[in-house]
């Protein structure tokens, strides 16, 4: 068994988020509803919940498109904070569900760091 102690922080984070549930789509729906009526805290603890449940979307494209001379935390980095602008920018007439915008901006942000990874 490895402890904490051992384990480098992507290790411990990768593990971590591989225990996250996902949502169910009433889930889903109660939760963005939550986070765009509501006011604080319940908003910002039904953001949190929302930014939980699609980290492990974050994780799976990264690790898609890991390749050599691409660091890996950098790609989760990045794909984080474009999960937390799908959020801010998901349309509330929207047919798709949050998952399905979040990727697209995660993929977008992924390419541009990979793009970028390149030109160093």
């Amino acid at each position: 068994m490895t402890s904490l102690h051992n384990d480098d922080p992507l290790t411990f984070y990768l593990r971590e988020v591989s225990k996250v549930r996902p949502l169910t789509k009433d889930e889903e729906a109660d939760l963005l509803r939550q986070f765009r009526t509501q006011r604080e805290p319940e908003a910002e603890f039904a953001a949190k919940l929302l930014i939980e449940a699609n980290l492990p979307l974050v994780v799976s494209i990264a690790e898609r498109h890991a390749a050599p001379g691409v660091d890996m935390v950098n790609l989760i980095e990045r794909g984080n904070e474009s999960l937390l602008f799908a959020l801010k920018t998901f349309g509330e007439s929207s047919s798709d569900s949050l998952s399905t915008h979040a990727a697209t901006c995660i993929e977008r942000a992924v390419a541009k760091a990979i793009a970028e990874s390149a030109k160093n």
